[in-house]
């Protein structure tokens, strides 16, 4: 059971926006000097910066370590999800037109 729940957590651990190590990490999906893209098991992360470097990667164990100068890191939406998001608030705005 703690294996299971393992597995569907990830750490990520930003050192003085020059390093992050991640773990959790299924693929890599993008990869240059200003943008990764990354399969989590939380779903895709994007990460900007600038000379962006991958040092380490074990995707067998889920670990990642980027170096270079990190600006942003933010979760991606699926498509269905937005869509469905979308949906809502058509629907809440026309209640409150």
């Amino acid at each position: 059971m703690q294996e299971q729940e393992h597995r569907n957590q990830v750490t990520l651990e930003l050192i003085d926006r020059q390093m992050m190590r991640l773990n959790g990490v299924n693929n890599v999906d993008v990869f240059d000097e200003e943008k990764i893209v990354l399969q989590t098991e939380l779903g895709k992360l994007e990460i900007k910066g600038q000379q962006l470097n991958v040092t380490s990667l074990d995707v067998e164990d889920g670990n990642l370590q980027v170096d270079g100068m990190i600006d942003s890191f933010v979760y991606l939406e699926e498509k269905k999800k937005r869509t469905a998001k979308k949906k809502r608030s058509g629907v809440v705005s026309r209640l409150f037109s």
